[in-house]
């Protein structure tokens, strides 16, 4: 599914190859489609550090988690265990033990838990790619550049994955 420049994975057999998949994953990557260089190129995003300071993400190397969690949120199947909250570029782990096991799958690691994957993602706060939303259970928010290597803003992003706003709590 594409709209607004954004690239974003169905889940099913017409899933697109998506920008933040590395190549050498141990999970079978979505069978790329006919646009799929087109709609990367249209993603804008080019293996951009984050905070605007050089290659980041070059398609050689392992995947970073932040890149983990901003698949999960672009594949509209992921809802049940993460998803945005609707304020911007805020997500929630909903299941937070789901995420830990699927990053545990991904990097080969099944003694992976929510207690160590909150550990990477306390090693964002400083380099201020994803921060902790004060007072709200697993709730965090990415401050990097998100809209300039997407080419999005998040209200096109929550349209085209079909975000479904619920009522806020504070949990």
């Amino acid at each position: 599914v594409v709209g607004g420049g954004c690239v974003v994975r169905d889940g099913g057999g017409g899933s697109l190859h998506h920008p933040f998949l590395h190549p050498h994953s141990r999970e079978p990557l979505p069978p790329p489609s006919s646009d799929s260089k087109a709609l990367l190129q249209a993603a804008g995003y080019s293996g951009q550090d984050p905070l605007g300071g050089g290659p980041c993400f070059t398609g050689s190397g392992p995947i970073q988690l932040w890149q983990f969690l901003l698949e999960l949120l672009t594949d509209k199947t992921c809802q049940g265990f993460i998803s945005w909250t609707g304020d911007g570029w805020e997500f929630k782990l909903t299941d937070p033990d789901e995420v830990a096991r699927r990053w545990g799958v991904r990097k080969n690691k099944p003694k992976m838990n929510y207690e160590k994957l909150s550990r990477g993602l306390r090693y964002y706060y400083d380099k201020n790619i994803i921060h902790k939303t004060a007072g709200k259970r697993y709730v965090y928010r990415f401050v990097c550049d998100l809209q300039g290597m997407l080419g999005c803003s998040p209200e096109q992003l929550h349209d085209i994955v079909e975000l479904k706003p619920e009522k806020k709590d504070d949990d």
